[in-house]
């Protein structure tokens, strides 16, 4: 009588068994822990920094610096955070992406409004350079597992 896959009991030769291809490129595509460690820090170290009590107008090059930085900041921690939730089915990891990409626009949202109970000034251009960051990585992540189409329909012609 057969109980079905989750109720039948492992013989030796299912123990043994090697994964098919399919499962072993997903095996294989699973990323590092330490990804999620470093991931996990940045990202508590992002959220300490923004939550300090302002000290002060620090010197800058340009006059909106600040903006890069907001850019540069998540646009670090989307690619992190790809590298440290990336494993699985291609699908997956771009399902996987785009919610991540949603949540830390959320986030971004959520950080600037708290940011008043520090003694600092929530901004929308503050905002706008995270979803920004967030955004471009996005657009960097999905189109760099595609070839361009040149590449793929190559073919030569004498002129």
């Amino acid at each position: 009588m057969d109980r079905g896959p989750l109720n039948r009991s492992l013989t030796p030769s299912d123990a043994d068994a090697t994964p098919s291809p399919a499962e072993a490129d997903v095996a294989q595509r699973k990323a590092p822990a330490w990804w999620r460690w470093v991931w996990f820090a940045y990202w508590a170290a992002l959220f300490a920094l923004t939550h300090v009590p302002k000290l002060g107008r620090l010197p800058s090059p340009t006059r909106h610096a600040d903006k890069i930085v907001h850019f540069g900041l998540f646009f670090l921690l989307t690619l992190l955070g790809y590298f440290a939730l990336s494993g699985g089915a291609a699908g997956r990891r771009k399902r996987t992406l785009l919610v991540w990409s949603a949540l830390y626009l959320a986030y971004a949202a959520v950080d600037e409004w708290t940011q008043q109970f520090v003694g600092r000034t929530p901004s929308l251009a503050d905002w706008l350079a995270d979803a920004t960051g967030v955004s471009l990585a996005t657009v960097v992540i999905l189109c760099s597992g595609r070839k361009p189409r040149s590449s793929r329909n190559a073919t030569t012609t004498l002129v």
